[in-house]
């Protein structure tokens, strides 16, 4: 709420604010510097801006998605870099550091550094060609991790073009859990449940002591993830003998039958 004609009422008709600020040059950032109620933000693009803020464990996010991968028995890895934000940095620097912790290679797959980031405009045929090409050199099977659902289906229109298959070829993890994306993808999604209910809680909880007076605290609250939500963008096994990948599938769909020994 708190918008008119599309501009943001300015005035005394606030009690607290919670928001997202993705932009330090947009007019949310002006308006909450002029505005003098308590605010808490939920994304840490803008730290100059001096907010209270309830984050996600994005260092948490990274290591759940490189140890389902390295789980799989990927020996190949990598983070998609798509856009600069702390956020970003710091799942992908987690991603690397465990799948190098656990002696696997991981590679850099960077849109930002290519100029694709998706917070310029360049059309997204351009980054579908963009990861054609990467996906065709790297050694596979590749398993790759996004940093966000909707980012998906880039992956799946460039595996489509190389003939690439998901996810025997490319194996995808991601972060969000949509079910409007996950469950309705071809294949359908693996993502990590991020927690988002669990900071909309904090974050309100944390605005009721504000707004009463409580001081704000000298570090942000930081909230952890639940878990991966496995799909078929990664349902395989990364072995290369048919017949023990034909037994770990039989194994992993048949676990609870008593009569296998």
């Amino acid at each position: 709420g708190g918008y008119l004609g599309g501009v943001l009422r300015a005035g005394p008709i606030y009690d607290g604010i919670i928001t997202l600020i993705r932009k330090p040059e947009s007019d949310l950032v002006r308006f909450l510097k002029e505005n003098d109620a308590p605010a808490i933000d939920l994304i840490n693009v803008v730290p100059e801006l001096d907010l209270p803020r309830v984050l996600l464990d994005d260092y948490e996010i990274g290591l759940l998605g490189a140890d389902h991968l390295l789980d799989k028995g990927l020996e190949n890895l990598a983070f998609v870099r798509a856009m600069t934000s702390s956020q970003t940095e710091d799942r992908a620097a987690a991603f690397d550091e465990r799948v190098e912790r656990r002696g696997r290679t991981v590679y850099r797959l960077d849109l930002v550094a290519s100029g694709m980031s998706v917070m310029q405009s360049v059309d997204a045929q351009e980054r579908i060609s963009w990861l054609t090409t990467e996906f065709q050199r790297l050694p596979k099977p590749l398993g790759i991790m996004i940093q966000h659902d909707s980012l998906y289906r880039h992956v799946v229109e460039a595996c489509a073009i190389t003939g690439l298959r998901i996810p025997d070829d490319i194996a995808v993890v991601s972060v969000g859990n949509t079910q409007s994306v996950c469950e309705l993808s071809e294949p359908t999604l693996t993502s990590i449940e991020h927690n988002q209910r669990r900071q909309g809680y904090e974050a309100a909880a944390l605005l009721d002591e504000l707004m009463d007076g409580s001081p704000p605290p000298a570090d942000p609250v930081i909230v952890p993830p639940l878990h991966v939500v496995t799909r078929e963008s990664t349902d395989t096994f990364a072995v290369h003998d048919g017949t023990l990948r034909k037994a770990l599938y039989f194994l992993r769909d048949n676990f609870r039958d008593p009569s296998i020994s």
